[in-house]
């Protein structure tokens, strides 16, 4: 029993820790300057396309929430409206 008690324990500092570190990017991207682009030289088309890629990898269960709000975040900041 004393195992099952200190794996929920684990998995709750790791679940809360993987929050924290999810707010801290939060407050560094609402800290940078609004309207800031931020881009690396990939095209449009390229940034959609790897949308796309992370959205299938989400959908079938390769990738976690948390890093898939991460990856899609940088995605989306890098795209940009005309």
């Amino acid at each position: 029993m004393a195992k099952a008690r200190s794996s929920k324990r684990q998995l709750e500092k790791a679940r809360h820790d993987k929050a924290v570190a999810k707010r801290v990017r939060r407050d560094e991207r609402v800290a940078e300057e609004p309207g800031e682009v931020i881009t690396d030289g990939m095209p449009q088309d390229q940034v959609l396309a790897a949308l796309a890629a992370v959205h299938a990898e989400y959908a079938d269960g390769g990738m976690s929430l948390d890093d898939f709000e991460a990856a899609k975040e940088d995605l989306v900041r890098q795209l940009t409206v005309d």
